[in-house]
């Protein structure tokens, strides 16, 4: 159909369902032509063989590019989605593509099946990668760049849930090997330090060797993933941790500064027993249930000062504490006594020149000492004013004394001599005594005044007696001559 201008006779609409375009020879070159409602242009060679095709439907426009045999080589396509290109072979199979997508873009190179073996992506994020994949199509090796990330290489197993990844980037660079979620192995060069793990991909267990900041450590994890066992080099020495932590219990064994520990831990992860090497000399503590090793219920140690052993109850501040010193001559072993209040009551010590035992009050100055010395034993008894109040000692001279003491000075004293025993009594603020005497068979009693004069004295001597007559009456003084010579003749 055709409509023409008044103004100058030329044609202005031509509508027709196809145009085609032919040579001289009349053979077809071109056709404009509508097909299954979609407009198309088609260019034919000189033997009448597609060349080139151009077609628009209602979601895309494609541009096909044929040989000489008429065989579709070239495809180019868009849509609203992404424009693509796609290139065959001589057979008709597709070998390449080129792909735009909301993600980026892609090329692919596929083989004479149409598979695709070769894939290079580039995402909008900044990330590349280079595929390989295998006859099947699965993906077996993969070289990326993450986006603001390093490098990387991936080579997969047929199942592609296992492989080999060798990452290099600004903070990590590593090689993992095994299930992707899981790898079995990974050698990994962080900012502390190289690491290796051996990992059990079906549980948690594994082994992983690391250097951090100069400190290698071995670690080894249960099914669980929790830290059982640890071996670690530090700065400061060598140290070996096994843990139950899911009771919270665990032993350490370390070496640091030429000290060698062992620590025990129970199971509400407090310190229960420790034993340690120390420069002083061995130790080892022992607390209970809910104690800290600070609060050693028992403590053993041996150092230059010798053995010590100390029980405590950290609760009341109560302790025994058993030492044998050392220090500064023949071994002497000790034994001290602490009360709820931490107040030292009870010491026992067994010295070569001097044992003893002293009993002491809490409140006040009292105390109880029994010592020997030189094979004289000996007791002392302080009032809480700390001054002493009685001493018994066994070894005087004169034989064993016991003395009861006022004010620092004797008050009374008892002594058994070889000869006898003897009791003197005195005022500690005069010079007043009294004595009493048993000596070779003799009874004597000796009378001192304030002065320290004697006032009386039995038996007496002659000089005593003749003092004492002439101080009596002419009368009394006969009558005494004569009770004597009486006496006298009556001992005859």
């Amino acid at each position: 159909m055709q409509a023409q201008d008044p103004a100058n006779g030329m044609a202005q609409t031509l509508r027709a369902q196809r145009f085609e375009l032919v040579d001289g020879q009349g053979n077809l070159r071109a056709a404009l032509a509508m097909d299954d409602d979609k407009p198309g242009l088609w260019l034919y060679g000189a033997q009448g063989e597609p060349r080139a095709g151009l077609t628009v439907d209602a979601n895309r426009a494609m541009l096909g590019l044929y040989d000489t045999a008429g065989m579709l080589r070239a495809i180019l396509a868009v849509g609203d989605d992404a424009p693509n290109l796609v290139l065959c072979d001589g057979e008709g199979n597709v070998r390449a593509t080129l792909v735009m997508t909301f993600s980026g873009g892609a090329l692919e190179l596929c083989d004479t099946r149409g598979v695709p073996r070769i894939i290079l992506r580039a995402n909008e994020v900044g990330g590349a990668s280079l595929e390989l994949d295998d006859e099947a199509g699965n993906n077996r090796a993969a070289l990326w760049v993450a986006g603001g990330g390093g490098p990387g290489l991936d080579l997969y197993e047929e199942e592609q849930n296992r492989g080999l990844r060798l990452t290099a980037g600004a903070k990590y660079s590593g090689i993992l090997f095994g299930d992707w979620g899981t790898p079995n192995l990974i050698l990994a060069l962080c900012e502390g330090g190289p690491t290796l793990m051996l990992k059990d991909a079906p549980t948690e267990a594994a082994v992983c060797l690391s250097t951090n900041a100069g400190q290698p450590s071995l670690s080894l994890y249960d099914a669980a993933g929790e830290n059982s066992a640890m071996m670690k080099v530090r700065t400061n020495g060598p140290l070996l941790s096994l843990s139950d932590l899911g009771r919270k219990a665990w032993v350490s064994l370390g070496l640091s500064a030429g000290e060698a520990g062992l620590r025990l831990h129970g199971t509400q992860n407090q310190d229960v027993a420790s034993l340690e090497s120390r420069i002083f000399g061995p130790m080892m503590p022992l607390s209970g249930h809910k104690r800290k090793l600070r609060e050693q219920d028992v403590w053993l140690s041996l150092g230059d000062w010798g053995p010590v052993l100390s029980l405590s109850d950290c609760a009341t501040k109560a302790n025994v504490l058993l030492l044998l010193d050392t220090l500064g001559g023949p071994a002497e072993p000790r034994l001290s006594l602490c009360d709820n209040g931490g107040n030292r009551r009870v010491e026992l010590q067994a010295s070569a020149q001097q044992p003893g035992l002293v009993v002491k009050d809490a409140g006040s100055l009292a105390e109880v000492l029994i010592s020997a010395s030189e094979g004289r034993p000996s007791l002392l008894m302080r009032d809480a004013a700390g001054e002493p109040r009685l001493t018994l000692d066994g070894g005087t001279a004169d034989g064993p004394a016991l003395a009861l003491l006022a004010a620092g000075k004797n008050s009374a004293t008892l002594k058994v001599r070889t000869d006898g025993p003897f009791l003197s009594m005195s005022d500690p603020a005069s010079k007043a005594r009294v004595s009493l005497s048993l000596l070779g068979g003799r009874a004597g009693l000796h009378l001192y005044d304030t002065e320290g004069k004697p006032a009386w004295r039995t038996p007496r001597k002659r000089a005593d007696r003749a003092l004492e007559r002439a101080n009596l009456p002419a009368g009394d003084r006969g009558r005494r001559d004569r009770r004597g010579k009486r006496k006298k003749r009556s001992g005859r």
